[in-house]
């Protein structure tokens, strides 16, 4: 007689080398926690973040942020969780904006402990300030990729993710500002309103630095990426 608990014990195990296979097939697939089960392909991202091309070093320090990235969980790991029984999906979730607002928080307390006189919007300028100066690194490295001789639609891509992780960046500052407003925080509207021009100039600068890198790679032939024109849009 085969044990019940034996038998349902070899078709996890059985599942669980199926899924492990699958994953072996599919490694070059993410999902990504906080975008309704969004899976993609993600062989080019892969590339563009082992390079290390003057713009790709740039792109990656522009999508270094204070706040927690969505964290990514193969197939694998997500199709083992259904198996079992456990789901992934609900526990790494974070909103980008409370954990700033939260950091904020922390690091004013940290200065004030070491009698440093800031408060969260200042320092909130501060990292909004690097941001902008990163943007123009990958902006000056976009226009330099143009001369390469190399240059390729995955210069194209890096470029436009960039300008899709400025525009989240300026709506994580926004968002975060207003919180800290409701907070009691002292901020002028106008400080806002320049916040939301320079990230828009520095979106723009960008998206025509991308299109001019498109136009390079049409006069050599080669089949670009869309005009990025549709990322930048006045608000």
């Amino acid at each position: 007689m085969i044990s019940i608990v034996g038998y349902k014990s070899k078709n996890v195990l059985a599942s669980m080398s199926i899924l492990l296979l699958t994953g072996t097939l599919t490694s070059g697939c993410t999902i990504i926690s906080g975008h309704d089960s969004i899976v993609r392909n993600d062989t080019e991202t892969s590339t563009r973040q082992e390079s290390n091309t003057p713009l790709s070093t740039a792109a990656k320090e522009l999508a270094s942020t204070p706040w927690p990235q969505p964290q990514k969980i193969t197939l694998p790991s997500r199709m083992a969780g259904v198996v079992l029984g456990k789901s992934q999906e609900k526990t790494i979730s974070v909103d980008p904006v409370e954990a700033y607002f939260k950091q904020l928080n922390l690091r004013v307390l940290q200065a004030n402990n070491q009698a440093q006189n800031v408060n969260r919007f200042t320092l909130l300028q501060k990292d909004a300030a690097e941001h902008l100066l990163t943007a123009s690194k990958v902006t000056d490295a976009v226009y330099a990729s143009i001369t390469s001789e190399n240059v390729t639609n995955v210069d194209i891509n890096v470029a436009e993710e960039s300008i899709s992780n400025l525009r989240t960046a300026r709506n994580i500052y926004i968002k975060t500002l207003k919180k800290l407003e409701n907070d009691g925080e002292d901020i002028d509207p106008a400080d806002i309103s320049t916040l939301k021009k320079d990230f828009l100039n520095a979106s723009r600068q960008l998206g025509r630095a991308t299109d001019d890198l498109a136009d390079r790679l049409n006069d050599n032939d080669q089949r670009p990426s869309d005009s990025v024109s549709n990322f930048i849009r006045s608000r």
